[in-house]
């Protein structure tokens, strides 16, 4: 509940202070909790990125969500 509701606000604020049309967030493969979370907030994925993002010796998939205005 905490993230969900932190994201809420920070996008509420983001769009009503400034003239941005578009939030992204690029998260692991594998990282369930955060893609759901951004879900919950209306992200939507966007694209799946192979072998793009390299952690602890080990190369990890990712996905990039967005919300648009």
């Amino acid at each position: 509940g905490i993230m969900t509701r932190a994201i809420t606000e920070f996008c509420r604020a983001v769009f009503a202070a400034s003239g941005v049309v578009r939030i992204y967030a690029e998260v692991f493969a594998e990282n369930k909790g955060s893609q759901i979370v951004l879900e919950r907030n209306g992200f939507r994925r966007e694209g799946h990125h192979r072998k793009s993002l390299y952690k602890h010796g080990v190369y990890h998939d990712s996905y990039t969500y967005a919300l648009i205005r």
